[in-house]
């Protein structure tokens, strides 16, 4: 288990952002975040180092200008991929509603990342970041 773990989290919606970042929290995990996408590259670019990505999906479009709906998926892909490029094999984990079948195939073909899908306690989620950390997601293991 890495210690004192870096968790970069992605996520529009402030009330969401809020409480995911509360919840890293308490449980002593230092939580960067960033509520629109060009914040997310900033932090990338800025940050030395990241331990862990989590970039909720399922509110990340809601604040970007007008755009087509594969333009508008292809978001998360690219922050995976600058993360990947500058931190290496970091787990990624996203969530994402159930519905988006396209995203969920593409997501799961990364390695060394994982899907949540909400509705979700809050002691599951924990326990996916805290296994996440550890080197155990699931769909590396299938």
């Amino acid at each position: 288990m890495i210690k004192n773990p870096r968790i970069f989290c992605v996520d529009k919606n402030p009330k969401s952002l809020r409480s995911l970042v509360y919840l890293l929290r308490t449980e002593k995990y230092y939580v960067l975040a960033a509520s629109t996408v060009v914040k997310a590259f900033e932090i990338i670019q800025k940050e030395q180092q990241l331990d862990m990505v989590i970039v909720n999906s399922t509110n990340i479009h809601q604040a970007d200008t007008p755009a087509s709906s594969e333009e508008k998926h292809e978001k998360e892909f690219q922050i995976a991929a600058t993360v990947r490029e500058k931190f290496g094999n970091i787990p990624i984990l996203f969530v994402v509603p159930l519905l988006r079948r396209k995203e969920i195939e593409k997501f799961a073909s990364l390695k060394n990342s994982e899907l949540l899908f909400p509705p979700y306690e809050p002691s599951y989620f924990l326990y996916v970041v805290k296994n996440g950390l550890a080197g155990g997601y699931l769909l590396d293991n299938l």
